[in-house]
């Protein structure tokens, strides 16, 4: 993969023959990559669920400094097959029943691919005036899929935004109460859950650097507050083009094929609940809701102990796992050590459920 960067190299290409996106080019690229990402998908079942690569494997495999010359497209895509491939985890395969992987769709890679076409930031509505108002009526859409009332909706005294994790909006709803009663920023204190776990207080002297309205943001839509900026929804400024995504998802799929797809999911999850149910070694641990059941050996399968019973089941769990047919993972409830088994996997059919239990 690609050679070691060396200052001492003239650039072959000169400058203004680089064009970093070519029309022709990137036609030529996407096809190529769509092609690799059918054929992964065709062959999915046929890698490992869990990557069983050692920590650390990929620095062997990819040299210390970046390339200083381009490489071909193709060749990268060859090193994606050779490297980056073994090292995943296939979140996508059938098999895997660990977490509740993201539901991908035709519509939802178009989505994709077109939100990152056109680029926007649509922290105000004059940034992006599609952006700003698709997410407002694909919220309200959302709302309504949910039979929410109108309270909760644009159209009514609500509202709602696109957040990429479920931490985010716990941030800002965090943050709503003291936006209702305070307008000051000395009089706001929120904890806001992050990776580094930290909290601290704004000094007044430094309040104008942490300023969320500064002047090149100013405009006149925004001043006359005739549409909402996003910018003032969440904690950061940038805010995506999430909207078209879901708008092309609901479009193109349709409520009713969604409801029939979670409905799908959560039928095949009630299969394995009736394979452990009917194996007397076996116990429910959790009443089922929904695509997960939580389940584990029994105490007396395993020995008297709570502590023999939670060793039993920890190895049952590793041994299922490096199978590499199946993915599975474990949860603790209560001081109960119990495994779970998410359906939740595009690809999975009621087929894949079976071979599991099999497995298991």
């Amino acid at each position: 993969m690609g050679s070691s960067l060396d200052f001492t190299n003239i650039l072959q290409t000169p400058h203004d023959e680089f064009k970093p996106l070519d029309p022709e080019e990137f036609r030529k690229q996407a096809h190529q990559t769509v092609d690799f990402i059918a054929d992964y998908y065709k062959t999915i079942e046929s890698y490992p669920v869990l990557s069983q690569v050692n920590p650390g494997y990929l620095r062997d495999r990819i040299p210390d400094d970046p390339p200083y010359n381009p490489e071909s497209f193709e060749s990268v895509l060859r090193d994606i097959q050779r490297d980056i491939i073994p090292g995943m985890t296939h979140w996508l395969s059938p098999n895997f029943f660990a977490y509740f992987p993201a539901i991908v769709s035709t519509a939802a890679f178009v989505g994709e691919m077109l939100c990152t076409c056109f680029n926007s930031v649509g922290f105000t509505w004059l940034a992006s005036p599609a952006a700003t108002e698709l997410e407002i009526v694909v919220m309200d859409w959302l709302a309504r899929m949910l039979k929410l009332p109108i309270s909760f909706m644009f159209t009514g005294t609500g509202g709602g935004v696109i957040k990429a994790t479920p931490a985010k909006p716990s941030s800002v709803r965090s943050l709503q109460p003291e936006t209702e009663h305070s307008s000051t920023l000395e009089k706001r204190v929120s904890a806001s859950p992050s990776s580094t776990a930290q909290n601290r207080l704004t000094p007044p002297t430094q309040k104008h650097a942490r300023c969320t309205n500064p002047e090149y943001l100013n405009n006149k839509p925004s001043e006359l507050k005739s549409m909402d900026d996003y910018k003032d929804w969440q904690i950061g400024t940038s805010s995506r083009f999430r909207a078209l995504r879901l708008w092309m998802v609901l479009r193109c799929c349709g409520v009713t094929n969604l409801q029939a797809h979670i409905r799908a999911d959560v039928q095949i999850a009630k299969v394995f609940e009736g394979f452990v149910k009917a194996d007397t070694r076996f116990e429910i641990v959790v009443p089922g809701r929904f695509a997960l059941v939580c389940f584990r050996l029994k105490a007396s399968s395993a020995g008297t102990g709570k502590s023999t019973a939670e060793l039993l089941n920890r190895r049952l769990l590793e041994r299922v796992n490096s199978s590499c047919k199946i993915h599975m993972t474990h949860s603790i409830v209560g001081e109960v050590y119990m495994l779970r088994f998410a359906v939740g996997a595009t690809f999975t059919e009621e087929h894949h459920v079976i071979v599991a239990w099999k497995v298991i």
